[in-house]
């Protein structure tokens, strides 16, 4: 009986433990300056600069998880995912890192091309 109880103590706990993790995908920059979505935005000379960027994912391309929109207390931005070739499962919801080159569009938008992430 007490094999028993042990084995299932284990996979109570192995369990918990898979549930706290998080998803990590392609390479986390080192020192990289962590910067808001207004930073990104306003500072034309993050253009074309490896930053990280923090925040909650609020929507995400239906069709394979191509691309995601980060929310941060200054804003929102679209996180480009073609140089991972990532086809990321919904995570609408979860805090994110990115680690990523801020990228100005013609039109003036600016998007993160992410190198980078870290799910929670």
């Amino acid at each position: 009986m007490k094999c028993k109880q042990l084995v299932l103590v284990y996979c109570l706990v192995m369990f918990i433990l898979l549930l706290g993790c998080s998803d990590k995908y392609g390479q986390m920059g080192e020192n990289l300056p962590t910067v808001t979505v207004r930073d990104a935005v306003l500072k034309a000379d993050l253009a074309g600069k490896e930053v990280k960027v923090e925040g909650k994912i609020i929507t995400q391309c239906l069709s394979n998880g191509c691309w995601f929109i980060l929310q941060d207390a200054t804003g929102k931005m679209l996180i480009d995912l073609k140089f991972l070739n990532l086809g990321l499962p919904s995570r609408a919801g979860k805090k994110v890192v990115v680690s990523g080159i801020v990228t100005r569009q013609d039109d003036g938008q600016v998007t993160i091309s992410a190198r980078g992430l870290l799910i929670s």
